[in-house]
């Protein structure tokens, strides 16, 4: 399929979507751009209209606004919440084949803001089969493991390894940690985020750790050739302090 028929096809499953249009309505946000398509959604960015004497272009006043960007300090396991005016919409697509995304998204990203960790859950709407968190700028880490140094590079994996072990100590298995290096992402402060809850489960043996293992550490792993290269002549006695 052709980059035209993808933004016609958006351009349908998201103007189309009467819950999500009155949602975005009743919050008095907006669209702002479609930020990337996954096989299973779009993912969206959405912001609040322009305020108007102290209320926004629905009528409602700001204190009365029930969606709203909470700062939340940098903790133990590396997550950060920045302060932001823009929600990220994860709008799940009407041929997705994905069974009970949103409900199974919502349960765990939850959880998982338990520990500070993940997307800040902002609210869900099943029937219009769409969640909202709030945004935040980062980048995948496959495309990011270049630029890292190694003092960055080892502070990145501590905080990220502390994060898979806080969610094995959780219960929730991820179900797709690594995947093709996209559900591990890097933000503005250097710190990793993990995202995309769908596949993740509370009913299974965890493996998040192993999973990090594997794919920095493993001799089968073609990210690790790249990680070598970063850690250099101390990658093996690094490498030990993470089995």
């Amino acid at each position: 399929m052709n980059k035209k028929f993808h933004e016609e096809m958006f351009e349908q499953e998201f103007k189309f979507n009467s819950y999500l249009q009155k949602y975005l309505q009743k919050k008095g946000l907006e669209f702002v751009k479609l930020l990337n398509e996954g096989r299973s959604a779009w993912i969206i960015v959405v912001k609040p209209k322009k305020q108007i004497g102290g209320k926004s272009c629905s009528g409602q006043t700001k204190e009365k606004q029930k969606i709203k960007s909470k700062q939340t300090k940098t903790n133990e396991t590396g997550s950060h919440f920045a302060p932001t005016p823009l929600f990220t919409i994860k709008l799940e697509k009407k041929r997705s084949t994905r069974s009970e995304m949103v409900e199974k998204e919502t349960k765990y990203m939850k959880l998982a803001n338990k520990a500070k960790m993940g997307p800040k859950f902002v609210d869900s709407n099943i029937k219009g089969r769409f969640i909202v968190y709030e945004y935040f700028d980062a980048i995948p880490l496959i495309n990011y493991l270049d630029k890292f140094d190694k003092t960055e590079f080892i502070d990145f994996l501590r905080i990220l390894f502390a994060q898979g072990k806080k969610l094995d100590e959780l219960g929730l298995d991820h179900g797709q940690l690594v995947g093709k290096g996209t559900n591990i992402m890097v933000l503005k402060n250097g710190k990793p985020i993990i995202v995309d809850f769908e596949k993740s489960s509370n009913n299974r043996k965890t493996h998040n750790v192993n999973v990090l293992i594997s794919y920095f550490f493993s001799e089968k792993s073609k990210v690790a050739g790249k990680v070598k290269k970063i850690l250099g002549k101390d990658f093996e006695e690094i490498k030990k302090d993470f089995l």
